[in-house]
């Protein structure tokens, strides 16, 4: 398995989250730059089977799913990530996971 993580551009996405049963199945690699063009996304993103991304900056529209065929898993770090970034119109997405909000705990 091989998973991108892109626009860490804080350079803490592999500090944030235990990411050892990953990488023992598979390698993780983390792009710190934002990559606009949608003809050398899908270059930089062909040969992973799984996306992370950090909030909302990269878009991966349908037109770009399409032309990913390892593609299997597309996850979200932030709740508040348009789902338009990341699904077909026709909702036909790959599987994707997103972090569910976290009820705010009233304060003690």
């Amino acid at each position: 398995m091989r998973v991108a993580v892109l626009d860490d551009y804080q350079r803490v996405a592999l500090t944030c989250a235990d990411w050892g049963p990953v990488t023992r199945v598979g390698e993780v690699d983390v792009f710190h730059d934002h990559e606009p063009d949608p003809e050398r996304l899908v270059a930089r993103l062909a040969p992973y089977d799984a996306v992370v991304l950090m909030r909302e900056r990269t878009p991966v529209p349908g037109a770009v799913i399409d032309r990913l065929p390892a593609l299997r898993l597309i996850v979200t770090t932030g709740v508040r990530t348009p789902r338009s970034t990341w699904t077909r119109p026709d909702d036909t997405a790959s599987r994707c996971a997103a972090p569910r909000a976290r009820p705010r705990r009233p304060p003690s």
